[in-house]
């Protein structure tokens, strides 16, 4: 008989897709796909900073303020490791 060898890997990480720029005012949602062993947990952040409940494989914020432009990344980590993403520029416009 045959012996099964698993194989346990970090995340693999998506690039982010979402909008490059909002309008003052609007709404707009950022998203990345991942796969890997095991449960995924992600953690988006902005200009290096940790978004405080951003903790799914999406952000969304529904009235955009000019705080909200900067650089983006999530960290999707399971059991193994994590990888961060590449960073996604969001410019807010009046």
């Amino acid at each position: 008989k045959g012996t099964a060898l698993t194989v346990l890997a970090p995340p693999t990480v998506g690039t982010i897709t979402g909008p490059s720029t909002v309008a003052t005012g609007g709404s707009f949602t950022l998203g990345v796909t991942a796969s890997g062993p095991g449960k995924l947990t992600y953690q988006w952040r902005l200009n290096g900073s940790a978004i405080s409940k951003a903790t799914k494989s999406t952000y969304a914020v529904k009235k955009a303020v000019s705080a909200n432009a900067g650089s983006y990344t999530v960290t999707v980590t399971n059991s193994v490791g994590s990888t961060t993403s590449a960073p996604r520029s969001l410019t807010v416009s009046p």
